[in-house]
């Protein structure tokens, strides 16, 4: 039977390759598998899916949203059953979060075997969002360490190793954690598609050498005036010059994400991403500052080899995913001086983006979308500390505060979503003034310890902007959110919770508000009220969002404000 199986196995299919993972696991004696979730994840959850659909005697499958935790848990499952126990997650942070169970299963010799997704090889030190150095991330706490490439040629190895891995996990005189890291690249979904051959990605990987450009006065002596439509893309851990470069350049389309120093002093078009997607195949040449992680439509173009392709990074780990830069540069104070076609060129994305503004003032926007329009709005608005995942994504979308002087705070090192309420009480500590933090309710959830005042201490003068849409619902607009069923959608993806926020505000002593939905006239001047309020100490304000069509509604956005069908979608709010 077994060779049968290696026979049928396709090669490259990253979700065959989690399937083949878990059955090994199952065939080596674990019975308890614990899943965190993901977008890297995703595919642990397809094939712990069809684990669970297939009602395999003893075999359970358990869910939780907290890495820590659910290591805990998993120990947990391990000392009360005597057997092994697999947890799995997604990449970069989450990983770092089981150490301390891994800890402990080390000290009291309890078999774990923590499965962590991470990139293929070729994406680290690249400034690929979510990665970071997972190799040995455990030291000597695990028995043993296995890497498992992105694309592997024979299932026969796979076998091999974790049939060594169940040795070192049961060993007779000290058994213990195991770690088994699984690189994933291409579709995270279930697809048949086969993946090209190796000759076929030798051709289209084809490219010019990198030339590295370090001396400033030939750079800025060899400039001369030129005619290729730019576009330059900041993204976080941008140098300090930049804003005075652009401030000194003329006919840039500049791009950038919430948080850097450029979007938050209104160097930056809004509807960044949305202006890639209808404007982005005019580009010539992209210039790339900091390390953008952010959005698809960016991540696209700034590996597009068919456009000539500069990044400005003193790091060795400059953004290049797919290898298609042609200079890098290690500082760039003095831009090319661009021709009057480029600046008339530039002018159709300006004329673009207040067309844009003007269209979503009448859309009927979804309720987080909408409640981070009113907050950036608010007069009252000065600081906003932005969680990951969708509500620094609906800033990008809808936000415009170049006007505004907003100041905008991010975690985009590794874009987890992890500490953001600690993170933002460090930053209000700083600022000393009232901080608001806009944040999805899984990352409220993640840090919620984090509202705990010592005895004695007042709140911060903080606003938790909590949008509640039960669960991590940003996988409902990427391929998830159309491939997986509802079921698997709802217990791998979404894993929404039952929490009593009103209580949990009062027992930390915190101010609570609830808003449900912002689609009436009524609740958003309601939810406007409460931001222009004038009060002292912490508050959580709640806004409980409707998710049911977020796909489309984000889909909405995306759509040519100058077509007669998008004039068609409007309707008054």
């Amino acid at each position: 039977m077994r060779s049968e199986l290696v026979d049928s196995y396709l090669p490259g299919d990253s979700v065959t390759d989690a399937r083949w993972l878990v059955a090994l696991l199952h065939s080596s004696g674990v019975r308890h598998f614990v899943y965190c979730p993901g977008s890297r994840s995703a595919p642990f959850a397809y094939a712990l899916a069809e684990l669970e659909a297939a009602q395999l005697g003893d075999t359970q499958v358990h869910t939780r949203i907290d890495e820590r935790s659910a290591a805990f848990f998993a120990l947990g499952l391990a000392k009360a059953s005597g057997r092994p126990v697999a947890i799995f997650m997604t990449s970069g942070t989450a990983v770092g979060h089981c150490l301390p169970a891994v800890m402990e299963a080390h000290h009291s010799n309890t078999p774990l075997v923590v499965v962590s997704a991470d990139r293929p090889w070729e994406m680290l030190e690249t400034g690929a969002s979510q990665t970071t150095r997972q190799a040995g991330i455990f030291g000597s706490f695990v028995r043993r360490f296995v890497d498992v490439p992105a694309q592997i040629t024979d299932i026969r190895h796979l076998i091999n190793q974790v049939q060594h891995l169940q040795y070192w996990w049961s060993g007779v005189t000290k058994p213990g954690p195991v770690h088994v890291n699984m690189a994933f690249t291409g579709s995270l979904t279930p697809h048949s598609e086969r993946t090209a051959t190796t000759g076929e990605l030798v051709a289209s990987l084809c490219q010019q050498g990198v030339e590295f450009v370090a001396d400033r006065q030939m750079r800025t002596s060899t400039f001369v005036v030129d005619a290729l439509r730019t576009v330059v893309v900041v993204g976080n851990g941008e140098p300090d010059y930049l804003v005075q470069t652009l401030a000194q350049a003329e006919g840039y389309v500049v791009l950038a994400e919430p948080g850097t120093s450029v979007w938050n002093q209104g160097y930056a078009l809004p509807f960044e991403q949305q202006l890639v997607t209808l404007l982005g195949a005019e580009v010539e040449r992209v210039i790339v500052y900091g390390r953008p992680t952010l959005s698809r439509p960016l991540t696209q173009l700034i590996n597009d080899g068919e456009k000539v392709q500069w990044v400005v990074s003193e790091r060795a780990d400059y953004p290049q995913l797919s290898g298609c830069v042609q200079r890098v540069f290690t500082s760039l104070p003095v831009l090319p001086q661009l021709d009057a076609c480029v600046h008339e060129w530039a002018l159709k994305w300006h004329e673009t983006a207040v067309k844009l503004s003007e269209s979503y003032g009448r859309l009927s926007l979804a309720d987080g979308v909408k409640a981070t329009q009113l907050l950036v709005q608010a007069e009252t608005t000065e600081v906003v500390v932005s969680g990951a995942s969708n509500p620094v994504r609906y800033l990008d979308l809808i936000g415009d505060t170049g006007s505004r002087g907003m100041q905008v705070f991010t975690n985009r090192g590794q874009a987890g979503i992890d500490g953001t309420i600690a993170f933002a009480r460090g930053v209000q500590a700083v600022v000393g003034k009232r901080v608001r933090v806009l944040l999805g309710d899984v990352t409220f959830l993640h840090d919620a310890s984090s509202l705990l005042c010592a005895a004695g201490q007042d709140t911060p003068d903080l606003d938790i902007v909590l949008l509640d849409d039960c669960g991590g619902r940003i996988f409902q607009s990427l391929e998830h959110g159309a491939d997986a069923s509802v079921e698997v959608y709802e217990r791998f993806f979404a894993m929404g919770q039952n929490v009593d926020y009103r209580a949990l505000a009062q027992a930390y002593g915190w101010q609570y508000q609830c808003f449900t939905g912002l689609q009436t006239g009524d609740s958003q001047s309601e939810f406007v009220a409460a931001l222009e309020a004038d009060v002292t100490g912490g508050r959580i304000l709640h806004v409980v969002c409707d998710h049911a069509d977020i796909r489309e509604a984000i889909r909405d956005l995306f759509q040519n404000p100058f077509s007669e069908n998008f004039q068609k979608t409007l309707r008054v709010d």
